[in-house]
């Protein structure tokens, strides 16, 4: 089963640095300290409000009035209003077409919307507008990150720190495009520096908990999600991820009792589901599994582990039509499913129905002609149906 993994992180949408400080009147000087908002001091709807305060009182040079623009939007982005964000990008780049942060700023609100290109588009410009935008840098890795194209994503992030080698987030981020490359060894050490630099990095204990688990490293592995739960207790995936670690070391009390909070923290986790079910399969308590992959299933009518899941668990039950029901969702939703190929088999055989059985191997072992398992169960089929030379080949290939 794969690790939930947390999308890449980008620097944060920082506020731009006011280029005139309003003298005019107090309340405007407030107004520029909420639109401003320095170090999120502030939330987003009192940083809407100064800087709408600034744009409805039109008395700001074009620069400044960019800057108010830029930031209103940055606060509709910090609140995930993207749409909303967008316009006021728009604006504050018509006022100043040279405005790097703008361009990245824009970015990141097209990256929120899964507008990759587009984000990509603007990070280009800011770059050529300012060559040592590190952030800029990072955040166009992320989006190519994103599109799954890992090596564009790790030059970007590679140039982000040599740029600033201060910054934790291209190192985090470089880490994680290695994981998902399964470069661990490559990953581990990037994310050592991220930790190094910020010994508070959630994410990044995540991510280094993720490689070690791609290792089968599971001890190194929970002792990093640990530390995610430590530092914030309401992190989900760490409890979640632990949990599965736990399910390879076979402690399947202790990770059903993480799993029991990741849930409980968000109720629509498809995957700490699925391995609360894995749990509790392995425990053969096929029941509960059966109402966690049901569970799964509901939020997600599209997740095929979990028909392939309860499909075997029907299968354990010898509940044969059932999981042939469930095995042919699994099949059709990804027809290049092996594991739920050799299932469905095994529940044709167990009904005797020899012949779907041995269509069903055929198709596993043209999928994977190095599958010995496959090539066992269709000699077994073989047998059952007289085909007794057919039956020897396959079973001399185990």
């Amino acid at each position: 089963m794969s690790i939930c993994k947390i999308s890449a992180s980008i620097v944060g949408i920082a506020a731009a640095v006011l280029l005139a400080t309003p003298s005019a009147q107090a309340a405007m000087s407030r107004n520029w300290v909420w639109c401003a908002n320095d170090d999120h001091a502030n939330l987003p709807d009192r940083q809407i409000e100064g800087c709408t305060a600034i744009i409805n009182a039109a008395t700001e040079t074009r620069k400044n009035m960019a800057i108010a623009y830029n930031n209103r939007g940055n606060g509709y982005a910090d609140k995930k209003q993207y749409e909303r964000a967008l316009p006021d990008y728009d604006h504050a780049l018509r006022l100043s077409p040279d405005y790097s942060v703008g361009f990245r700023n824009r970015g990141l609100a097209y990256n929120g919307l899964k507008q990759y290109d587009k984000a990509i588009s603007d990070y280009n410009e800011a770059i050529r507008l300012d060559p040592r935008y590190g952030a800029a840098f990072n955040s166009r890795g992320s989006s190519y990150y994103s599109k799954k194209n890992y090596d564009r994503a790790i030059a970007d992030y590679s140039e982000a720190i040599r740029i600033d080698p201060n910054s934790a987030f291209p190192y985090r981020n470089r880490g994680l495009a290695y994981v998902d490359k399964g470069e661990f060894d490559r990953a581990i050490p990037d994310l050592d520096k991220a930790l190094q630099l910020d010994p508070k990095f959630v994410a990044a204990y995540n991510d280094r908990g993720r490689a070690y688990y791609g290792k089968g490293d599971y001890d190194n592995a929970i002792a990093d999600y640990g530390e995610t739960v430590r530092l914030d207790p309401n992190y989900s995936y760490g409890y979640r991820n632990r949990g599965q670690a736990l399910i390879n070391k076979k402690d399947y009390d202790r990770a059903i009792s993480d799993l029991d909070h990741a849930i409980q923290l968000d109720p629509n986790y498809v995957d700490a589901y699925n391995d609360r079910g894995r749990a509790f399969f392995a425990k053969q308590d096929y029941d509960r599994a059966i109402v966690e992959w049901t569970e799964a299933i509901r939020l997600d009518p599209n997740f095929t582990i979990g028909y392939r899941n309860r499909g075997l668990a029907l299968l354990d039950k010898k509940l044969y039509d059932q999981a042939i029901a469930d095995l042919d969702i699994a099949l059709k939703q990804d027809p290049k499913f092996i594991s739920a190929l050799n299932d469905r088999a095994s529940a044709y055989e167990g009904k005797g129905d020899y012949a779907h059985a041995l269509a069903d191997r055929d198709a596993a072992i043209k999928l994977d002609p190095n599958g010995t398992s496959s090539y066992r169960s269709r000699g077994y089929a073989n047998s059952y149906l007289g085909h007794f030379d057919a039956a020897a080949a396959d079973l001399a290939r185990v």
